[in-house]
């Protein structure tokens, strides 16, 4: 049962989009083709320059969602306008780069029982050695609790209560406002967190480049701003012996993954060092 929570159809679907014209059909597509309807859905285009803008107006007119315009305001950004406007129970942010299966919606509501964060599982979908890289790391983390909350909260997709959003503003510049909003809401707003790793998303990912993954891992450690590193510190632990087993399990099935997480990941830190590269990137690719 989905509960009163859901009786009215209660919950939209934000999606932030920057440059997304491979995926963001499919993406809009996969939404309308739920079996439970939003009862409406928000795209805020940050000045896009490649075909997203027209992408949208076409599929604007074709499923009816609506359409914002912004100017490189960033993701943080876009969230905070879009919770001050939208006023449904819930809130579904959805990354432009997903595609959601048939009964996503649906599974995340009944499996979050009226929680205030309720987070799903993804799994990549990438080209190239890297590529299988980040395909491998969502697999070996897929289905097992033993680590910390910064790791089972992806920022891809989750849906966020009226009483969260409502109280939550996320300060412009963040980098990893996904890590912002679960450490945030949990700890400050005290929002009651649950995780459907059996609920996952398809995470279509470009081909990466060497620098871009350097880039990704350099923002993955990041510190959060304004949230207690104590906080950060608990969030983040992983059992190292349940993840090296799991490392190998995983291994057994992609060997292909295996071989490049073991290798691609020391690369990619030694890389960052001897680069001194900066973290550039506004929105994950």
């Amino acid at each position: 049962m989905l509960g009163p929570y859901l009786s009215m159809r209660s919950f939209s679907v934000l999606v932030p989009v920057y440059n997304e014209e491979e995926n963001i059909e499919r993406l809009l597509v996969s939404i309308y083709a739920q079996d439970l309807a939003p009862s409406r859905v928000i795209v805020f285009d940050d000045g896009s320059t490649d075909s997203t803008p027209k992408i949208l107006e076409r599929l604007s007119k074709d499923l009816g969602f609506e359409v914002r315009r912004t100017r490189g305001i960033g993701k943080p950004s876009i969230l905070n306008l879009a919770f001050r406007e939208l006023d449904t129970s819930y809130v579904v942010v959805v990354d432009s780069d997903v595609i959601l299966p048939r009964r996503f919606f649906r599974d995340l509501f009944v499996c979050g029982g009226g929680s205030d964060l309720i987070y799903s599982w993804y799994i990549t979908i990438s080209r190239g050695a890297i590529g299988s890289m980040y395909r491998f790391f969502s697999l070996a983390f897929d289905g097992d609790a033993r680590v910390g909350g910064l790791y089972k909260a992806p920022g891809c997709c989750f849906a966020i209560s009226r009483n969260i959003y409502k109280r939550l503003y996320i300060p412009p510049g963040v980098e990893r406002d996904d890590a912002y909003i679960y450490l945030y809401s949990k700890y400050i707003l005290k929002a009651k967190v649950r995780f459907c790793r059996c609920t996952k998303v398809y995470l279509v990912d470009r081909k990466v480049g060497l620098k871009l993954a350097a880039r990704r891992y350099s923002r993955s450690k990041a510190p959060i701003k304004g949230v207690d590193p104590y906080y950060v510190k608990m969030e983040g632990w992983v059992d190292w012996l349940w993840l090296v087993r799991r490392l190998f399990e995983v291994g057994k099935k992609d060997p292909l993954g295996f071989l490049s997480y073991i290798s691609l990941r020391p690369i990619l830190k030694l890389y960052r060092l001897l680069g001194g590269l900066s973290i550039e990137e506004r929105w994950r690719p």
